[in-house]
Order: structure tokens, then sequence, then C-alpha cells
């Protein structure tokens, strides 16, 4: 599954720096196999399954994937357990088709302004990984139909950029 996380702006900024700070998201994969991978926000991942499975190859073998001409790692094998890896005292939200239903935009309205906010996001065709884990405060489901990761993530992206005023 995924986990992105939203740290709170710090109030002393301008609105431009803030709202930049807010989309500076850190986003963790775990895998079925109990590898926890960081991924950073400038990666972009292969379009063709043939070169994403290699790239995959090249991290689990190398541990790390640097970006060409730079010293900027990209995709990184890190220690579990996630926990570690999350700012204290974020409110840590998991997705679900069998949790409340909820509208997303509101949802996202009501969180604390002061906290980091973790989403989890399962990106499995079977079971609810997002409910499964021990250290979600809770349980969201943000459409009445099944929808993909990618598309979840979509959602709860859209609805934090229109809370921040991005969506112009």
């Amino acid at each position: 599954f995924f986990l992105m996380i939203r740290r709170p702006p710090r109030s002393t900024q301008s609105r431009s720096s803030a709202a930049s700070d807010v989309y500076k998201r850190q986003v963790y994969v775990h895998t079925d196999d109990n590898v926890l991978i960081k991924v950073n926000p400038n990666t972009k991942l292969p379009r063709t399954f043939k070169r994403f499975s290699a790239l995959m190859a090249q991290l689990i073998t190398k541990l790390k994937i640097r970006a060409l001409n730079s010293t900027e790692v990209l995709l990184k094998v890190i220690k579990n357990p996630i926990t570690n890896h999350l700012p204290f005292g974020s409110l840590k939200i998991g997705t679900s088709t069998k949790a409340r239903h909820v509208n997303i935009r509101k949802y996202i309205d009501e969180l604390p302004k002061d906290k980091s906010v973790v989403f989890v996001v399962g990106a499995v065709s079977k079971g609810n990984p997002a409910m499964e884990v021990d250290y979600i405060d809770d349980s969201i489901c943000v459409s009445k139909y099944s929808l993909s990761g990618a598309y979840a993530i979509a959602k709860i992206l859209n609805a934090l950029e229109s809370k921040e005023g991005l969506d112009d």
C-alpha cells in the first residue's frame, strides 16, 4: 500500500511557500513481501511493465536507485517498521471500501490544521490492507464505488488542493 504524508504549513510563511510546504509529500510503498520503499517525489516511473520490473529488480538488488547525472536518491529500500518513518503525533487515515463513507472534501476540511496527516491507500485488488494495519487512527471510504489506488489518491490530492486554494 501507499502512504502519503501532508505536513502542516508553518504560520510564519507566506501563502505560496506554505502551500508548497504542504505539498512536499513523502510517499512510501510497503510490499506484500514486507519490503518498505521510500519514493522521492521527483521520481518518474517507467511507462512499460517490462522497464518497471527491471527497475524494481535493480532496487531490490542494490537497495537504492539514483538519478542519472546526480546524487539524488529516487527510490530507496528502508528499514521497517513504517511507524518509525511517520511524523510523531500524526493523524493516520486508512482507506477501504468497507470503511464508513465520507465526502472527502468535507472530511479534509475538518482535519486538524496543526497535525501532520498520513493517508494509507491500499493498491491491491483483494483485501483491505489499509484497515488491517494496527497504526491507523481512522478508516474512511472515499467513494461508494471500488476505485483503483491511483484514483483514490487522485481524489485525496484533489481535495487537499481544493482546501489550500490550489485548484484554480
